[in-house]
């Protein structure tokens, strides 16, 4: 093949010879026999000029009737042919590769199948520097409404820098191509923030994100993931993934703290699960400073129909009355002198205590952990002989972006005693010694460590102290009810039927978890008015200490109640099961 002939068209780049080839490879290749393709292939590669190998292959794969297997087997017999004979090969590939050939190779590579890509890519060197002109077969996928073809390329040819977000960025978005977009985006901090401030810029109400749609005339776009639901969540995921400033996002934001301030109100209005001191700090700390969500929130309150609660929230957040809807301002002209105390008229009357499951030890015995003193004492209590120990945690439930989750205090209840690990003061003054203490307790074959879905409180735990990792890979003897009460229940279906009274209602949206494992022991659920706490705010509460001890307490008795239960039944039943890491998180 040193000196073919010309097609008729007298074009010398696509010699007539080569289609001869061509046309006996594919005569093999019908027939099945692989090992003669091969054979014909390696002849050819080697009868062929060398300075024409490449465009003879691109002939190939252009003019190859089967659009998927042959092309990809014809590259891969010249890669391997090209690594065996490298020895004879020009050492610059430019030398052999034009400008020319490898915007064909371009063509060819975004219009076959996706796995022979990143072949064509290597074989004609398509990722190099000084492949900006590329751009221009990109800019044809583009008019052609091909946004994906054109993202692939430009992310594994490092292009992006030659488009804008709204070329190829948004219209993937559009069509929830999204790991496409993280992957487009990933090496530009510019790009991400780019791409997350204008998704920002449709989380308005003036926005008219249909008109944009509609100019870019992208086929196949999820309206469904354009919802601000599905937006919102996306923006706050993509802030995540690529550690970005939530400040960057704040239409966002709002909306997620807007979400928060509903739900905080659901549970305080419908649910009645929040007490006042509770809700006005849940309610300050998720508001802060942001002047529209304040108003959003004293609308909130007369939709809800307690004006008392809006004059006074109206008071403290300094608002502009003018600023507020008319409807608004007459009901608080006409609300009574407001008070700065937490609003608790409901709490008592809405869930008498009576009803719930009660701490069986004195207030005297709850004892707040700070400094390594007590912190000694509380060692030396639990490591007695055939000790068992309940334990739980609590943290400051995070409702807004910046806010950042981390386990504020430990419990750790002995039948006589509660010890509250005060764990943001004692990390901050003792870490190296807490982290002794918790090596100690959790690996202590001794003690029988009791928890329920304690894996998710681990899990929350080691994430803000990652020295605390190695002492819960090594825990020994833990027992988690919410698995032990599954496996005595798959076992006796009707084995805690007859404990549930009719004081408490069971089938209620706040009793679930722990608490509906108390309810169907002791007859009382747990009361969660104190769960969405400020853990983080010293001192607690009594009310809050109170709270955190029965948390960790029940557990004991629980335990007690299914050993005693189980052995009066005669169920052979384990009950030290085996401790699973990765049991999911139940709701308390």
């Amino acid at each position: 093949m040193q000196h073919p002939e010309t097609n008729p068209s007298g074009n010398s780049s696509a010699p007539l010879e080569w289609d001869r080839c061509l046309c006996e490879i594919e005569d093999s290749w019908r027939d099945q026999a692989t090992q003669e393709v091969q054979h014909k292939l390696e002849r050819a590669f080697c009868s062929v000029e060398p300075r024409q190998r490449h465009a003879f292959v691109l002939h190939l794969l252009d003019k190859s009737q089967d659009l998927r297997s042959m092309k990809a087997s014809t590259l891969k017999e010249f890669l391997q042919w090209v690594q065996k004979n490298s020895h004879v090969l020009p050492e610059d590939p430019s030398a052999i590769i034009t400008d020319d050939m490898k915007l064909h190779a371009l063509q060819l590579a975004t219009s076959a199948p996706i796995n022979l890509f990143d072949m064509i890519c290597e074989m004609y060197h398509l990722k190099c520097k000084g492949n900006e002109y590329l751009a221009i077969h990109l800019r044809i996928l583009l008019a052609r409404k091909q946004f994906k073809e054109a993202g692939v390329a430009a992310y594994k040819l490092q292009l992006q820098h030659r488009f804008k977000i709204e070329e190829i960025c948004l219209p993937l978005v559009f069509q929830d191509k999204v790991n496409l977009v993280e992957k487009y985006i990933q090496d530009s901090k510019e790009a991400q923030e780019e791409l997350i401030q204008r998704l920002d810029s449709f989380c308005t109400r003036d926005s008219d994100l249909q008109d944009i749609i509609d100019k870019m005339k992208a086929p196949g776009v999820n309206r469904e993931k354009l919802r601000p639901k599905y937006l919102n969540k996306l923006i706050l995921r993509l802030t995540k993934l690529f550690k970005l400033d939530p400040a960057i996002c704040p239409n966002t934001n709002y909306h997620k703290d807007l979400s928060a301030v509903r739900y905080l109100m659901y549970r305080k209005y419908i649910e009645q699960s929040l007490d006042g001191e509770n809700w006005d700090e849940l309610i300050k700390n998720t508001i802060r400073d942001n002047e529209a969500l304040q108003e959003e929130f004293i609308n909130l309150l007369i939709g809800y129909k307690d004006p008392l609660a809006a004059a006074k929230w109206v008071l403290h957040y300094g608002i502009d009355r003018s600023k507020l809807p008319a409807y608004v301002a007459r009901a608080i002209e006409t609300c009574p002198p407001p008070s700065d105390e937490p609003d608790n008229r409901d709490d008592d009357a809405a869930t008498p205590k009576v009803l719930f499951h009660q701490l069986s030890i004195p207030l005297e015995r709850i004892v707040m952990v700070d400094n390594i003193e007590k912190l000694e004492v509380c060692e030396r209590h639990i490591f007695q002989d055939d000790q068992r120990v309940g334990i739980d945690m609590e943290w400051t439930p995070s409702f807004t972006a910046t806010q950042i989750i981390r386990v504020a205090l430990v419990q750790l209840a002995t039948v006589d005693w509660v010890y509250l690990l005060d764990m943001i003061t004692l990390m901050a003054t003792a870490a190296d010694r807490i982290t002794s203490f918790f090596l100690r307790f959790l690996s202590s074959s001794q003690v029988l460590k009791l928890g329920f879905g304690i894996s998710g409180d681990f899990k929350t735990l080691t994430k803000p102290y990652p020295g605390l990792k190695g002492p819960v890979e090594a825990i020994q003897r833990m027992v988690d009810l919410e698995t032990l009460s599954k496996q005595i229940l798959e076992a006796e279906p009707d084995f805690l039927k007859g404990a549930e009274t009719s004081e408490t209602d069971s089938s209620g949206p706040s009793v679930k978890g722990l608490s509906k494992l108390t309810l169907m022991c002791f007859g009382r659920a747990l009361d969660k008015k104190q769960q969405l706490s400020n853990w983080e705010k010293r001192p607690l509460r009594p009310s809050q200490a109170q709270y955190a001890a029965l948390d960790a307490y029940c557990l004991l008795e629980i335990y007690t109640f299914l050993k005693t239960k189980v052995s009066d039944a005669g169920l052979d039943i384990d009950m030290e099961p085996t401790y699973c890491s990765k049991t999911p998180k139940q709701p308390k």
